[in-house]
């Protein structure tokens, strides 16, 4: 038997990527401290977050998605790289995946961010409609992330100046 269409399950893919003037070892700080998903994820309200082992984290969420109010809970895994990949495992969208990848360059780091959504068939006219949202809210995040680790890696900077001409 063959499903309907509206039951059936699309994936809207979304990519962003953004310059950060700092290493990646201090973005890959900002990002892994999840703590700090509600600062820079625009439907992310508040999360509680938990470190099970040095290789992962669990978060939970309360959010907004689209003005509609959610909660979920999303696994991430450490990437080589500094960055994480995260699956949501319980809420609204449980094939619901992102994350980020980080790439050394010359005056700082390249910070590539990813969000791949699963939705109802049913949803397939407003996809166009998903992608530039789930866009412009991506950009926003990474102006957030970006900011955040440069300020942070101008005072590390700072500090290590003055701790060498105190010396």
């Amino acid at each position: 038997m063959v499903a309907p269409f509206w039951y059936n399950r699309a994936v809207v893919n979304v990519s962003r990527r953004i310059h950060v003037n700092a290493p990646p070892e201090t973005v890959s700080r900002y990002l892994r401290d999840i703590s700090n998903l509600a600062e820079y994820e625009q439907k992310v309200v508040s999360v509680r977050e938990e470190y099970p082992d040095a290789d992962s984290a669990k978060a939970e969420v309360i959010g907004r998605f689209i003005g509609f109010p959610w909660k979920g809970t999303f696994e991430m895994r450490w990437t080589p790289d500094g960055g994480f990949e995260s699956r949501m495992t319980e809420g609204p969208l449980t094939d619901m995946c992102g994350g980020f990848h980080l790439r050394r360059v010359q005056g700082g780091t390249i910070l590539t961010h990813y969000e791949q959504y699963g939705f109802p068939g049913l949803l397939r006219p407003l996809y166009p409609f998903l992608r530039r949202w789930l866009g412009r809210s991506m950009d926003v995040e990474l102006g957030v992330i970006k900011e955040a680790v440069e300020r942070t890696h101008r005072q590390e900077t700072r500090t290590a100046i003055d701790s060498e001409v105190r010396v």
